[in-house]
Formats: C-alpha cells, structure tokens, sequence
C-alpha cells in the first residue's frame, strides 16, 4: 500500500510540473535585440514610461550586437514601457514598447537613432505603434539628430564655459528646430489616428498625450483635430474611467482658450 502511495505521488508531480512550468513561460515578458553599428558596451535598459526619472527596472548589455530580455509579470494586462540606451551617441530618447505577459518582441537596430527602431512583436498594439514611427520615420531621425546635437554642445559648455554664450546662442537656435520638427511629427500621427480610428490602448494612449498638449497650451496648433478625435469617441471610451482625463485636458484647455 504504501508503494502505491508514492507511487500515486510521483505521477502527480510528473502531471503538475508541466503545468507549473507552462504557467510560468505564459507571465514571461521576452524582448530580444539584434543591433549593427553599435558598439559593445551600451546598456539597453526597460522603464516604466511615466517615470521621468528613467530609473530602470530591468537592463542588459549590448554583446556581439545583440541583448536579451526577460522578466515576470503575473498581472494579466496590456503595458505600455520605454526602452532606453545609456551610451555616447545615443539620443536622450526612447522606444515605445507594448507588452503583456507572455508576449515576446525582436527589435532590429542599425545605429543609436532608436525611435526608428524597427520592432516585431505577438502583442498587436505594438504592431499599431510602428505604424505612427513608420509614417513619421525621417521627422524622428531628424528630431534624434538634433537631440544628439544639442547634447553635445551642452557637454561643451561644461569643458568651454568661455564660450558658454555662444553655445547656448546654438542651442536655442537647435531647439527652434526641434520644435518644428516635433510639431510635424505630432501633426501626421494626428492624421493617422483621423484616418485609423482602431480607439486601441496605443490609439487612446496617444489621444491622452495630445489632449494634455492642448491642456498646457491653449495656442496649440492642431487643438481642434485633438477636439474632433474626442468627439468621435464610442460612448464606452469616454465613459471609461482610464480616460477620464482626456475629457478634463480638453475642457481647461477650452476654458483657457476662451480666456485668451
């Protein structure tokens, strides 16, 4: 009797251990990166995207061009993160990621201009994100280009402090630019969410950042086409609670442009 027993208990553990462990591999996060043009050395690194501090919450290092992340997450929910790069070279930027417990991304690189990244993922929402970076794909790599130069010549500053004057002479004239470029790339993914209207969490999540652009700027210029996305909205979304504040964003901003 009692070598039926154990045996009885053997066969029960050959039976759950697979489960376990397949339960396990389906909360695992996957990215995996391929990189050519980038040195050895750089650490790509996952932060929660309203941390402004970019303090990481996984990291890896770049070897023989390539990196490989995995982490747990037993909550069952779609997450927008930001991959980041600490390195000469690369911008102070990120790459949008969307992930959920046992999704797995690849990301191809070719240079540091990682907002132009290209990105494969099993999470659909990601798949929408590209989209918006492919649309936009020579504004971003300008607007990288001079975020890298505008970093180099505050470095200089610091190592000239005699020049310090005109440095920030071209700084200033840097960031005009950067203010142009930025208002091109928000226009053409204002377009894009007008022309797909998928009202998707990427799709929601970039309504939730335009609205607050319009809460802090009553002079913003495409306010109207950010108004007229919210209209459109389908009952369900502007009564859900996550989006809330895209109606109070819009209502300020209203009362704020009728007080200019």
């Amino acid at each position: 009797m009692k070598s039926e027993q154990i045996l009885f208990f053997i066969l029960l553990s050959l039976c759950i251990l697979p489960a376990c462990t397949d339960q396990q591999e389906s909360n695992v996060i996957s990215i995996t990166g391929q990189f050519t043009n980038i040195e050895d050395g750089a650490i790509v690194s996952l932060c929660q995207p309203d941390d402004k501090a970019a303090k990481p919450f996984i990291s890896d290092t770049i070897r023989d061009g390539k990196i490989s992340i995995s982490y747990t997450d037993t909550v069952p929910a779609l997450k927008r993160i930001k991959l980041i790069c600490r390195g000469e070279g690369f911008p102070p930027s990120h790459l949008t990621l969307w992930v959920r417990p046992g999704s797995r991304t690849i990301i191809k690189g070719d240079g540091k201009l990682l907002r132009t990244w290209n990105t494969k993922s099993t999470v659909k929402e990601q798949n929408e994100q590209n989209k918006y970076v492919r649309e936009s794909t020579r504004n971003l790599h300008r607007l990288q280009v001079l975020l890298c130069e505008i970093n180099t010549l505050s470095a200089e500053i610091e190592e000239s402090p005699e020049k310090e004057t005109e440095l920030r002479r071209q700084i200033n004239a840097l960031h005009t630019q950067q203010d142009s470029v930025d208002l091109l790339i928000e226009k053409k993914d204002l377009e894009v969410m007008k022309r797909y209207p998928s009202y998707s969490a990427c799709w929601m999540d970039l309504l939730q950042q335009y609205s607050e652009k319009c809460h802090h700027n009553p002079d913003y210029p495409y306010r109207e086409l950010v108004f007229a996305l919210y209209s459109r909205l389908p009952d369900e979304k502007k009564n859900c609670a996550e989006y809330k504040t895209i109606a109070l964003n819009l209502r300020t901003s209203e009362k704020q442009a009728d007080d200019f």
